[in-house]
């Protein structure tokens, strides 16, 4: 066996970890083709651990709420400079998308994975229609004038929330990486708990964990290669049935579900349509969603209490112990 070979196949594995953003308007640039979109289906395939699903669930909460507020400074900016247009709708709209944020702050990332890669697709996909729905309203009413009101106003509207959110996903990165790579060190039968705790607290550059990596792969003798690469084939195999079987459950009834879906967004719009709203007060829904963001409480609580269960034996001042093997 070529382990020169074995050790780039160790670092290759390392390097899938990284976890690219719910792209910031991939709620409403991607369109709404009606289908499970390509990036909701390499995004799924992180969810599969509860660390790997709570930076999923993060990174989409923050894409939703940013896109309520947008939607709110340009509702703001509507109302401002033209009296005379209608914005019932619009509110509809954002009141639709407040919904979708709460029910992803309502999603357990220790929760059953195929449920919620399901759950996951189908908010994306609702929020997709309500986006593309907004942006086509809005097209005749904005003014270039107006364009720039809302991105001056945009740069520090809900700053701090966002921030907040974006800390969240960065630590919840971190741990997921190391949670991996303790896993690849735990192959080889070894352990660096000072090397995983730099990586969950962001200390540690990737050139380093590679060297340690390859070093610890470098220190074993044939018979360890061959048994720490056939662990790390195993653990990679298992990770993709897994991924298999989420993305499978996801696909299941897609386009049922989203009808489902899509009638009781109508069935809820249409109801508000029958009753008589009050004026909404400039940045509600922010103050909204920055309530419903402190009834979370501390956030690093919340993930460390997902690092725990994932690491039998670890203690709130011991963060780096025995992750659980898998994917």
């Amino acid at each position: 066996m070529d382990f020169g070979k074995g050790v780039f196949a160790v670092l290759a594995l390392m390097l899938l970890v990284s976890v690219p953003g719910v792209m910031a308007d991939e709620t409403g640039d991607a369109g709404d083709s009606g289908e499970i979109t390509a990036a909701d289906e390499a995004e799924t395939a992180t969810m599969t651990n509860a660390l790997g699903a709570q930076v999923r669930l993060l990174q989409l909460e923050k894409a939703l709420a940013k896109s309520v507020i947008t939607g709110e400074i340009v509702v703001e900016a509507i109302v401002k400079n033209h009296p005379e247009e209608d914005v019932s709708e619009l509110n509809s709209i954002l009141d639709e998308m407040e919904l979708l944020v709460e029910e992803v702050q309502g999603m357990s990332a220790e929760g059953d994975a195929g449920e919620l890669a399901q759950q996951y697709v189908d908010i994306k996909s609702a929020a997709r229609g309500l986006a593309k729905e907004f942006r086509e309203a809005v097209k005749g009413i904005l003014t270039t004038e107006d364009r720039r009101e809302i991105v001056e106003a945009g740069k520090e509207t809900g700053k701090e929330l966002l921030e907040e959110l974006g800390e969240a996903i960065r630590n919840a990165k971190r741990e997921m990486n190391a949670y991996h790579v303790e896993n690849v060190l735990a192959a080889m039968g070894t352990e660096n708990p000072e090397l995983i705790e730099q990586i969950a607290n962001g200390k540690a550059e990737l050139a380093r964990v590679r060297e340690n990596v390859r070093s610890a792969f470098g220190s074993l003798d044939s018979g360890e290669k061959t048994a720490a690469l056939a662990k790390i084939r195993e653990m990679k195999a298992k990770r993709n049935v897994s991924r298999k079987a989420a993305l499978d459950k996801a696909r299941e009834r897609f386009t049922e579900r989203k009808e489902v879906r899509n009638a009781n967004i109508e069935q809820n719009r249409e109801q508000r349509r029958t009753e008589t709203a009050a004026p909404m007060a400039a940045q509600e829904r922010l103050r909204r969603l920055e309530a419903n963001n402190e009834s979370f409480g501390d956030r690093g609580q919340a993930l460390q209490a997902i690092v725990e269960d994932a690491r039998p034996g670890a203690t709130a001042s011991s963060a780096t112990s025995g992750r659980r093997q898998g994917a």
